[in-house]
């Protein structure tokens, strides 16, 4: 019987970590988007409202937040990936954690503020004109959903480093071979 645990058996398959990121990715989405900031606004009627003041002031943090965490995803993401499909062609192995680390990016933005929106009280809305109601803000992914892929293919590239170098600097060694203290050159 095999003593390894759940955890080793999931991350040495491709398939383990692609869905072991989207767990994790799921549920820390979910709990950013549960402390996504809320604010208070001031009702015209029929569902309409107009921001405060500080409407988005808090925005960029979260935002920054939402751009660091699927970043850090994207480079485990990519170390993973490149661990375990060793039989796959490098830029196989690059454009699949870039794939991933996408949707990584997009399921956590996507479900934040699904949760952020489940937490607003819709008939809130549509209170009396000159009410006010609590809303809670919604964080556009825009250029933050490439950055997971972007630190993916880098540290995918950075992982190719001691391959490469290892190449370059060994290709003469099997050309020399010493004979009676003398270096003889190889044919």
């Amino acid at each position: 019987m095999n003593s390894s645990s759940p955890v080793s058996f999931i991350l040495r398959s491709a398939s383990g970590i692609i869905g072991l990121a989207l767990v994790v990715s799921a549920i820390l989405g979910a709990l950013w988007g549960f402390f996504l900031p809320s604010y208070t606004v001031n009702l015209a009627g029929d569902g309409v409202y107009s921001p405060g003041a500080d409407f988005g002031s808090r925005d960029f943090g979260y935002y920054l937040t939402f751009v660091v965490i699927t970043a850090i995803l994207g480079g485990l993401i990519g170390a993973g990936l490149d661990s375990v499909l060793i039989s796959w062609p490098p830029l196989g192995v690059q454009l699949a954690a870039i794939a991933v680390a996408l949707a990584v990016s997009v399921e956590f933005l996507l479900i934040g503020n699904l949760v952020a929106g489940s937490l607003l009280d819709i008939s809130a809305l549509y209170g009396p004109a000159g009410t006010t109601a609590t809303v809670k803000t919604s964080i556009a992914g825009a250029g933050g959903y490439f950055w997971a892929p972007l630190v993916a293919a880098a540290i995918w590239w950075v992982r190719q480093w001691p391959d490469t170098m290892t190449e370059t600097t060994n290709s003469h060694v099997d050309d020399v071979h010493v004979e009676d203290n003398d270096l003889v050159e190889s044919e």
